[in-house]
């Protein structure tokens, strides 16, 4: 019993604690002011039971769905493939429309392929090449063309003959050629 006694005593004395700790807490955060606070009697609420859920067999877990296709189907890819090989081709004939519209299509069909931005860039480069080209061959037009006036100019109607066929097969829609060889028929005697 001594034991029992010593027990009691722990227990007791444990929750003499207990209080003393929380009655200590209470009046460190203000519990035990001066001026009390109302008091306003409220209805306790209703408290609403929830209903016992009703005993369900265990559901089985829906079969994962496949994953979506990351990229395009063994069609798409052959189209693609065609496409680009179609842009390729119109490169070499300087048929850039064409490849503009065939990228345009390989690009709705997959925007990241590898041949398809490698391709865009051959594009590029080509129509910069083909530009340069036009540039140089306009430049050589108007030195063909100035010529053939200075040689106008000089009578010797021969020589701008010549220049301005050479002017004309590189391109004979170009104005100043066309407006060039106007000048030649109306000066030379001999064409009259």
């Amino acid at each position: 019993m001594a034991s029992n006694g010593m027990l009691y005593g722990l227990v007791g004395a444990l929750g003499v604690a207990v209080v003393g700790g929380g009655l200590y807490i209470a009046n460190d955060k203000g519990a035990f002011t001066t001026t009390p606070a109302p008091v306003v009697a409220t209805a306790p609420a209703p408290v609403a039971t929830p209903p016992a859920p009703a005993l369900r067999p265990p559901v089985a877990a829906p079969a994962p769905q496949p994953a979506a296709p990351s990229g395009p189907s063994a069609s798409q890819v052959q189209q693609l493939n065609t496409l680009v090989l179609d842009a390729r081709r119109a490169i070499t004939r300087g048929d850039f429309a064409s490849v503009d519209r065939a990228l345009d299509q390989a690009e709705r069909i997959d925007p990241r392929s590898s041949d398809v931005i490698a391709a865009r860039r051959d594009l590029r480069d080509a129509q910069q090449h083909a530009q340069r080209q036009n540039s140089q061959q306009d430049n050589r037009v108007e030195a063909l063309v100035a010529q053939a006036r200075a040689a106008i100019l000089r009578h010797d109607y021969v020589t701008a003959d010549r220049l301005l066929d050479q002017a004309e097969g590189i391109d004979s829609r170009d104005r100043q050629v066309q407006q060039a060889r106007a000048e030649l028929n109306t000066a030379n005697p001999r064409r009259r």
